[in-house]
């Protein structure tokens, strides 16, 4: 067997690598930046919870959900599907801890933490499962349109 046959497996092998390296310099996965974990204190409704973070009492609207009223001053806004997703939050996040991630705007106009909420593996987006569970519509509010594509594509 001749030398330079034995040599052009290796130099494929060696392009492989050297593209692999190339791709993920230039083309890098993006993993979201989480903050917590922290503690769930209650529920508000279906897309609103209170964290415990750093002893203070935080206030968390999850970003590009909007599920049906259920604790709306006026009672006739509530609906049966907004107590239903209400009742979905409390089972799934009552007395666990859950990671945050934020986008361009941080507020609301009534002072809530916007945010992307993610359970205890880190991974499970709260948000997107609100609406694979049809428990909420999708509502994009620009500037915080970093899951925009993702969350029409479920709805």
């Amino acid at each position: 067997m001749k030398k330079s046959a034995l040599y052009k497996p290796l130099f494929f092998i060696l392009f492989l690598v050297l593209l692999y390296g190339i791709f993920t310099v230039f083309f890098p996965e993006e993993k979201p930046v989480l903050n917590g974990p922290y503690h769930v204190v209650r529920i508000i409704d279906g897309d609103t919870i209170v964290v415990d973070i750093g002893g203070q009492n935080t206030t968390i609207r999850l970003i590009g959900v909007d599920a049906p009223e259920s604790v709306h001053p006026d009672e006739e806004q509530n609906t049966p599907e907004g107590i239903a997703a209400s009742n979905w939050m409390e089972e799934l996040l009552s007395g666990k801890s859950v990671f945050l991630e934020y986008d361009v705007e941080l507020y609301d106009t009534y002072g809530r933490t916007l945010a992307y909420v993610y359970l205890e593996d880190a991974t499970t987006m709260v948000n997107l499962m609100l609406l694979e569970e049809n428990q909420a519509e999708c509502m994009i509010i620009a500037p915080n349109t970093k899951y925009e594509d993702l969350f029409i594509s479920v709805n």
